[in-house]
């Protein structure tokens, strides 16, 4: 068990090296956090005609009527992924395509970049009350 000890109160120095070390460690815990959000996002949306013509291709020859209206394009330890979000004409459908820079492996998968929340309807503008009519 650790020893409490009631004798002597820590003095102001061993107070400010004790609050030092904690704020070394708090800072360095930050830079770390700060450098996985920066660092670890690595997909990044690319006009859509960098994608390469097989995907294209793939989603036209498998989907009739249906358009590509998003890309990204993901490097991971040097590997280059490209994904293409291709919806139906009548925008009621929309599926994703994944690919490596080869085009080797072009396949539909399960939604990689979560799409944002719909942004909510104004509230109606309250009706306004009539005002009494005079009565004479």
């Amino acid at each position: 068990m650790f020893k409490i000890s009631t004798e002597f109160p820590l003095t102001f120095i061993e107070q400010t090296l004790k609050i030092s070390s904690m704020k070394k460690v708090f800072t360095t815990m930050l830079v770390a956090l700060f450098a996985t959000a920066v660092f670890g996002q690595t997909k990044i949306e690319i006009p859509i005609a960098e994608l390469p013509a097989c995907v294209s291709k793939w989603v036209t020859g498998n989907w009739r009527d249906f358009v590509i209206d998003k890309a990204y394009k993901s490097e991971t330890k040097g590997v280059t992924t490209y994904y293409a979000r291709a919806t139906f004409s009548r925008g009621t459908k929309s599926y994703w395509v994944e690919s490596d820079s080869n085009c080797k492996n072009v396949s539909k998968i399960d939604n990689p970049i979560p799409e944002p929340a719909p942004t909510p309807k104004p509230a109606p503008k309250p009706t306004p009350t009539p005002k009494p009519k005079k009565t004479k």
